[in-house]
């Protein structure tokens, strides 16, 4: 029995290895996975540079989706939570026009909640240059994320082998925590590119874009129960160094009932390389270099600017 199993395995596998490539491919691009093959299959769909749209070789793809998600462990980090869930929609489609124009376009919403969240209290701790942390376990309580995010794009030939792009990304978040000491965000995340690509030889293409970004997240801090009671949060500028503050309804990093801004803008470059070394294999690389500059506080005569920072993004 061992060995007819033994045997009817290297004959399966012998089967897998004789399949067709084409077969295997139009297996692939048939269902409803179509649209993540095609997009697994072309780097420039990842790429910065909306000129890279004009590589896709088929007239329109859509793709729809509905998700829901739960969530439970306490193998989490810091800022998550140990029982939440996430459900949202997501449309993505790409439209060839003619022979010259492609538009892509993706809608998204997604809504979280969690229990016991604590820490972070800037949406996402991994973009903030700064992050401001409650790690008392006491005042750990729910909190629920709105994401709304809409993408714009097209790709045009100017002239044989030559491609121009532009891309618009918008997405606006609203966060909030449920129990003090309370916090609420609003965030504005707008990046703009604009890109050109050209085909030298049938085997080598090259792409330059420019990026603009420009991200505003807005908090306010508040407190509803005891009024006795004293929060304190830790200004962490990096692996938890930094200085403790406390909850103020005056003044200060966590000042009560006023919104103070986290203003973020970003200038950029990249520069994408396109090998194709066979109808099989290529090679796609792109650099980026991005310079950073922001703070937060609010800037004026009678208002404080509590952090200023600048820093240079290499990719």
């Amino acid at each position: 029995m061992a060995k007819k199993v033994h045997n009817i395995t290297i004959l399966l596998l012998l089967v897998g290895f004789c399949i067709p490539k084409k077969l295997i491919a139009q297996y692939e691009k048939t269902g409803w996975e179509s649209y993540e093959y095609v997009q697994e299959s072309n780097p420039w769909l990842y790429s910065d540079n909306a000129a890279g749209l004009h590589s896709i070789t088929i007239d329109n793809l859509s793709y729809a989706e509905a998700y829901f998600n739960k969530k439970n462990g306490k193998l989490r980090n810091y800022f998550q939570s140990d029982n939440s869930f996430q459900s949202g929609a997501d449309v993505k489609s790409l439209y060839r026009l003619n022979s010259k124009t492609v538009f892509y376009g993706n809608v998204n919403y997604s809504h979280f909640e969690g229990k016991n969240m604590g820490g972070a209290t800037f949406i996402d701790p991994y973009v903030s240059p700064f992050n401001i942390v409650e790690y008392a376990d006491s005042t750990q309580g729910k909190k629920a994320l709105d994401i709304y995010h809409l993408t714009g794009a097209f790709s045009t030939e100017l002239a044989r082998g030559f491609n121009v792009g532009t891309k618009l990304d918008y997405k606006t978040s609203n966060y909030a925590k449920f129990k003090d000491l309370r916090h609420e965000n609003r965030e504005m995340d707008l990046i703009l590119t604009l890109g050109a690509a050209y085909r030298i030889s049938p085997f080598w293409e090259a792409g330059i874009n420019y990026t603009y970004r420009r991200r505003i997240e807005e908090i306010r801090f508040q407190s509803y129960g005891n009024t006795d009671q004293q929060f304190n949060s830790l200004i962490d500028f990096g692996v938890f160094y930094g200085h403790q503050v406390r909850f103020s309804k005056s003044d200060g990093y966590t000042e009560a009932n006023t919104f103070k801004p986290l203003f973020e803008e970003f200038q950029g470059a990249s520069l994408q390389l396109n090998f194709t070394l066979s109808p099989n294999i290529l090679f796609f690389n792109e650099l980026t270099l991005k310079w950073r500059d922001g703070y937060y506080g609010k800037r004026g005569t009678s208002s404080v600017v509590y952090t200023e920072h600048t820093s240079k993004i290499n990719e």
